[in-house]
């Protein structure tokens, strides 16, 4: 659905790139895939200071909110950055 790619960096926030082609659908779809991608990082507490770009795929128009939570979540995992929970990081910053 879709494919994540992160570097750290020395700030304390996290900064989110987004990639979403028009093979993901008409402009409609795409602002929808963004703002739940958006939406998800906003939702979601790394530790420490990351950059991700996010790449949708052509199919990521069909999912819903709860599964781009899920992918994102896993892939985060996968790459080996630690998610904290939302008591942990109350004070978590994203910019996009």
């Amino acid at each position: 659905m879709t494919n994540v790619v992160a570097i750290s960096n020395d700030l304390t926030y996290v900064r989110v790139g987004l990639s979403v082609s028009k093979r993901v659908g008409s402009a409609v779809k795409r602002n929808l895939v963004k703002r739940r991608i958006r939406n998800t990082f906003a939702n979601l507490n790394v530790a420490g200071g990351w950059d991700f770009v996010v790449t949708a795929k052509p199919h990521s128009s069909a999912a819903s909110y709860a599964e781009f939570e899920h992918a994102i979540h896993r892939s985060i995992e996968q790459i080996g950055i630690d998610v904290a929970t939302p008591e942990a990081a109350p004070d978590s910053q994203v910019v996009m």
